[in-house]
């Protein structure tokens, strides 16, 4: 996994575990005699290994119930009706509405109750096994060099991949702005999407901005995390993007890219960017333009430059070809590659989001090497 921009990948975790010198079959230096050899060989060291989101959902190292998990204290969700969870799971239950202005926000980690954390943004909240290791988890850790932490159970805790970002930006807030969607995806829970729901004002809106801001940030800077729905196609999204910018948040925003090439060239100087790239729904010519507007304005914008950006191209069963198909076209636009990222994902069971479709075990391995 390569980090190729300043502003950081919202879709990545370090997956950490405390390790011995001895348990890695690293040999002790004898010329420090034998009582200090021993010493040596048993000093706690630490190592992590990188995923993306994708790859963590398919290989399924995305199961930590029972562990403490920083949802309420650094993350906040928000529903299209303003409701305010800890977190995307909404373990630990309701904590009060952004528009009527009630919050009462959590002051410790709490534990997780979930078998999975199936949402990219959870899964990037700092997380671990027991209050041991709850310090540890703002360190930054070398890489291990098998690659295989947290494929066996043996994680000890989580953290956002991009150590940097994170200590720049350590509180971050979900938001389903609303329901509204131009898509109809046969795999969308209706309790997430729809084709008629009304759009909030940029009133309410930019009055929630502000108690957010004011209750939860608290001068600390913060991801702003927008999905939906589709959240491009509120007419207030702009205004209130900029309004949250001018604090000096950091933002990005999750679409299905359908507002096509000159909005998203205006969107990435504005906020990083990951387009859900729908097969259902897809018109390929135009989805591929837009990337390339993207890719354009990120080599002649020095802002847009320093945004991140993003293609998670959805693979349902049976879809695996023209996911490829359409991962190729991307790549083959001109500086896609040192501007933008590209990941397969597979998807949830419609009226069971904590469960995977069911895919051929040849398909997932597929994805999972595109992941």
């Amino acid at each position: 996994m390569a980090q190729k921009d300043p502003v950081a990948d919202h879709k990545s975790i370090a997956i950490c575990r405390v390790d011995t010198m001895a348990s890695k079959g690293l040999e002790a230096d004898a010329s420090l005699g034998s009582d200090a050899a021993a010493s040596q060989s048993s000093t706690p060291t630490a190592v992590k290994s990188l995923w993306s989101v994708e790859e963590a959902l398919t290989a399924r190292v995305n199961g930590w119930s029972g562990w403490l998990c920083a949802a309420g204290t650094e993350n906040l969700h928000i529903t299209p009706d303003g409701n305010l969870f800890s977190a995307t799971c909404r373990v630990g239950g309701f904590l009060g509405n952004v528009f009527e202005g009630k919050m009462s926000l959590p002051k410790e980690w709490i534990t997780c109750t979930k078998q999975w954390c199936m949402c990219g943004a959870d899964m990037q909240i700092r997380k671990t096994r027991n209050a041991t290791f709850q310090m540890k988890t703002h360190e930054e850790l070398p890489v291990a060099t098998d690659s295989s932490v947290g494929t066996k159970g043996d994680a000890d805790w989580v953290s956002p991949a991009q150590f940097e970002a994170h200590r720049a930006f350590p509180k971050s807030i979900t938001w389903d702005i609303s329901r509204r969607c131009n898509f109809s995806c046969s795999y969308c829970h209706p309790s997430v999407s729809n084709q008629h729901e009304s759009h909030h004002s940029l009133g309410s809106l930019n009055e929630a901005v502000d108690r957010i801001n004011d209750r939860f940030c608290k001068g600390v800077k913060t991801k702003w995390v927008f999905t939906g729905g589709e959240p491009t196609i509120n007419p207030a999204f702009m205004e209130v993007v900029r309004k949250i910018n001018s604090f000096g948040h950091m933002i990005h925003v999750q679409s299905n890219g359908s507002r096509g090439p000159e909005y998203f060239r205006e969107l990435i100087a504005e906020t990083c960017v990951g387009l859900s790239c729908h097969l259902e729904e897809l018109n390929i010519d135009r989805f591929v333009e837009t990337c390339r507007a993207v890719v354009e304005e990120k080599k002649l914008n020095e802002r847009a430059g320093r945004m991140w950006f993003g293609v998670r191209i959805m693979v349902a069963p049976g879809m695996l070809e023209k996911a490829k198909d359409v991962r190729s076209k991307l790549l083959a636009v001109e500086g896609f590659e040192r501007q933008g990222f590209v990941n397969l994902s597979p998807l949830y069971k419609r009226m069971k989001q904590d469960e995977l479709m069911e895919y051929e075990s040849t398909e997932l391995a597929e994805i999972f090497r595109f992941a």
